[in-house]
């Protein structure tokens, strides 16, 4: 009983210290988050888009090396 009565103290006291970190954490605004955003969807595009070119050129390529 007093190993549980010791892990629930425990956990307890890590919730506070989450909770007290959480308050120091400038978080951003939402026109910033929006912004974020979008910065990483138009970076998901460019890499997507590049990698399906490399895919399409080395497809290319090894097509003519079989043949």
């Amino acid at each position: 009983m007093a190993k549980l009565r010791k892990s629930f103290n425990r956990m307890v006291e890590f919730f506070r210290e989450v909770r007290g970190e959480l308050r120091k954490v400038s978080w951003p605004d939402r026109h910033t988050t929006g912004l974020y955003t979008w910065v990483v969807a138009a970076s998901v595009v460019v890499v997507g888009a590049a990698i399906w070119v490399i895919d399409v050129g080395l497809s290319s390529l090894l097509r003519l090396v079989i043949k």
